[in-house]
């Protein structure tokens, strides 16, 4: 049989591959276990997973191998509920492929996490330990994937604990972990540990690295990381480029960025679309559109992410023509204007430009595939004083039949809130509690405007049915109470955060010393200055 696998590396169309396999099949080398695997994992190549299918169920009996072989080829088209769904009525069949094979759980794995499902993941991870795969390395680095890409870090990091070894992947896999879920300090901690264990980094460990050094915005370490890729001869890599790039632009050290795009021989279209980006983000929008420009000039091809990012220079310097012409080429180049990115980035744009017509046009283009494109718009409307506009444009949204998100939801709130419009406001309440939509985002919205309409009681109503208080749930009332006049109760709650310990910044501080004032409370106002100098809050 091993004869036959050159046949299956040449076979470049599915017609060539639907011979070979008759021929397979003529000769009787079809019931060769190997054959069937390649021939399953060839038709998933080209696309053809239901040809897959049927390769795998008319085998007489297949084997875990060619189960797991299956699962893959479900991964690679992005199909993780059907992954999920085989393996479920595998196991609940009680069937053998899914006894004693280490080679199926990674994939499983993923595709929990590609479902978002943690119940799924648990129980998977439950088999694992039954089976004895748990000190599996490749199985243990796949679990501390799921659990971080599930935002599980304390499940991430015991399983990390307790791995018997720990590879340069497994090691690189929880300082991603750490800084994906927004705890670059401790990536670098794990970073700091994993080199004095004497594991060296690879380009992709770095690259995580320059993410975290982005985040906490600490120049002297990223000049480090920069200084270490440049010992190791890591320079050519194109994605570390690009990261080091974003990592000196979000550090606010721009000079260097731009340095290093100039050190860069040939930059890739990721690489112009980095710097691009990084001088939008330092507001250096007239060099940005230069930069643009310049890529042209190089005939370097600019992909949706670059478009995205000069229309964004464009809107925010009011520059109609330019961004225009950069609609023009998007049609030129046939990019599709409904994409779940560029529809909003043009509509962002003509926004800024106040051509509210295109925006519209734009908008009937997108029709109800794209409620970003909508609440932008909408967004829009509310932040110019629009709020009319925003109101009548969130009521045409739902009679189009599109199910409104967080933002949609929280951009009419405001809307509502600053027209003083209880009414619209109760409506969109109502909406939400239909749908039992729980999102912090939108209470604290619905919170705030009750507030602004003097209705504090149905805001406290809100604020004690959340669970969960954030520190923007806590400011959001006792600012309410703070500006209706309800001072003592704004300092009852502030008193209630500081005691209990929780987290408090400028605006909690702000909004009780404005209550201290209301009340002429001056002895509590100085020990609320006293607590600001002593927590070292900026003000």
């Amino acid at each position: 049989m091993t004869l036959y696998m050159p046949l299956f590396r040449s076979c470049s169309t599915l017609r060539s591959l639907t011979q070979l396999h008759a021929h397979l099949m003529v000769t009787g080398l079809h019931y060769d276990p190997l054959a069937s695997t390649k021939l399953l994992e060839s038709y998933a190549q080209m696309g053809c997973l239901q040809s897959s299918r049927l390769v795998f169920y008319s085998y007489p009996s297949p084997d875990s191998f060619m189960f797991g072989v299956l699962i893959k080829c479900y991964l690679w088209n992005h199909l993780f509920d059907q992954v999920v769904s085989l393996y479920n009525h595998h196991v609940h069949t009680g069937s053998h492929l899914t006894q004693n094979c280490s080679f199926l759980y990674p994939s499983v794995l993923r595709a929990a996490s590609g479902v978002g499902d943690l119940v799924v993941g648990r129980k998977v991870h439950g088999r694992i330990v039954k089976s004895g795969f748990s000190t599996d390395p490749v199985i243990g680095t796949s679990l501390l994937g799921m659990y971080g890409e599930l935002c599980c870090l304390n499940d991430a990091r015991k399983v990390f604990d307790e791995m018997c070894e720990r590879d340069l992947v497994s090691w690189s896999s929880i300082v991603s972990c750490y800084v994906e879920n927004g705890k670059p300090r401790e990536g670098l901690e794990m970073f700091r540990w994993m080199v004095s264990e004497g594991i060296k980094p690879d380009s992709v460990t770095l690259l995580s690295i320059a993410e975290a050094c982005a985040k906490i915005g600490c120049l002297r370490l990223a000049k480090s990381v920069h200084g270490y890729v440049v010992r190791k001869d890591m320079v050519d890599d194109a994605s570390l480029n690009n990261s080091l790039i974003v990592m000196y632009s979000q550090c606010g050290y721009l000079c260097r960025a731009k340095g290093l795009f100039e050190y860069i021989t040939d930059p890739s279209t990721a690489c112009w679309t980095s710097m691009i980006s990084s001088y939008n983000q330092n507001g250096c929008f007239e060099e940005a559109i230069d930069d643009f420009i310049r890529m042209q000039e190089s005939e370097v091809e600019p992909n949706a992410v670059t478009m995205i990012s000069v229309l964004y220079s464009c809107a925010r310097l009011g520059r109609l023509k330019e961004g225009k012409s950069v609609h023009c080429f998007i049609l030129r180049k046939a990019v599709d204007a409904s994409d779940l990115d560029l529809g909003p980035a043009l509509i962002d744009f003509y926004a800024a430009c106040w051509k509210i017509s295109s925006c519209l046009k734009l908008l009937h283009l997108s029709g109800n595939s794209n409620v970003v494109s909508w609440n932008t718009l909408i967004s829009f409307y509310d932040q110019e004083g629009l709020y009319d506009e925003a109101m009548i444009l969130f009521a045409h949204m739902l009679a189009e039949g599109l199910m409104p998100d967080s933002f949609s939801l929280a951009s009419s709130i405001s809307a509502s809130a600053s027209a003083g419009s209880v009414q619209f406001g109760q409506q969109i309440h109502s909406h939400v509690m239909k749908r039992g939509f729980m999102d912090e985002f939108v209470q604290n919205s619905l919170m705030d405007m009750y507030s602004k309409c003097g209705f504090v009681d149905l805001a406290y109503t809100i604020f004690d049915k959340i669970m969960q208080k954030s520190i923007v749930t806590w400011n959001c009332m006792i600012c309410g109470f703070s500006q209706n006049g309800i001072s003592v109760e704004a300092l009852n709650l502030f008193d209630e955060m500081y005691f209990n310990c929780l987290e408090i910044n400028e605006v909690t501080f702000l909004s009780a010393i404005q209550a201290s004032s209301n009340l002429g409370y001056l002895e509590k106002g100085k020990w609320i200055h006293h607590k600001i100098i002593v927590s070292g809050t900026r003000m």
